[in-house]
């Protein structure tokens, strides 16, 4: 397996972000390019995940599972707003989320959030195990109920 085919694998990605493990026996000859080029392509790929205003999102929470909530607008001169940007300019990329059920709000950076789709396919739609209190599992339930019905909308 050449360098060129491993990296046009990592780029398509056809290998997740930090495969590198087939290039190793090359690092001795090719230096640092090889973790140049997956740095640049973990880069990428994480500037690419970006959510929508209204779109329906799993969002966590300390303390809690995975939770749905929809990404929304903070008020112009809130203290969120000043949460979201002070986020973004620091270099990472975050989102205001009103979670279903409770209605609260929170910043949420990019590694706190996934696509409902990708929740979806993670189990994530199942109710909490046993072992979470049963309003816990009442409020998560309604969550989703709430959620599938916003997407139906």
């Amino acid at each position: 397996i050449t360098i060129k085919i491993v990296l046009r694998m990592l780029e398509a990605e056809l290998l997740p972000a930090g495969s590198d493990a087939p290039l190793k026996p090359f690092k001795k000859y090719i230096g640092t390019a090889v973790d140049e080029a997956m740095a640049r392509i973990t880069e990428e790929r994480k500037a690419a995940v970006s959510f929508a205003l209204g779109q329906v999102v799993w969002a966590k929470m300390s303390g809690y599972p995975y939770w749905p909530g929809r990404v929304v607008k903070p008020r112009q001169g809130s203290a969120l707003e000043r949460q979201v940007r002070k986020e973004r300019d620091a270099g990472g990329e975050a989102w205001l989320v009103k979670f279903f059920f409770s209605d609260d709000l929170l910043v949420c950076p990019a590694a706190a959030l996934e696509s409902w789709e990708v929740g979806c396919g993670k189990g994530w739609r199942e109710a909490p195990s046993q072992s979470t209190g049963s309003k816990l599992r009442e409020g998560y339930l309604s969550a989703v109920g709430r959620a599938e019905a916003a997407l139906r909308e």
